[in-house]
């Protein structure tokens, strides 16, 4: 099984405000749900793959994090990034310890 979690977010990684809204990513065309806690759990039973995002040219001051773990760069690897309309779609492939 192959597991990827593909979500949108601002270029300063969150993934909805403080208060959950979401009218952010609707100014640009977006859809998403806040699934950050689950891939997050996903991460810490070694069974997520891949992540999948989709930056939004948009800046939050304060908002809800796209992945509530730490996850250094050590562990990811670019596989893929392109331009979609406004957004870049950007995959990395996770290593796992």
């Amino acid at each position: 099984m192959h597991v990827t979690y593909t979500t949108a977010t601002t270029v300063n990684g969150f993934l909805a405000t403080e208060d959950d809204s979401l009218d952010w990513l609707m100014a640009v065309g977006g859809e998403t749900q806040d699934l950050g806690d689950l891939a997050g759990q996903f991460l810490d039973a070694g069974l997520l793959d891949e992540i999948t995002l989709h930056l939004s040219p948009v800046f939050l001051a304060k908002g809800k994090s796209l992945l509530p773990r730490d996850l250094a760069s050590d562990r990811l690897t670019l596989v893929q990034a392109r331009q979609i309309g406004q957004f870049i779609e950007a995959t990395w492939r996770i290593s796992h310890p």
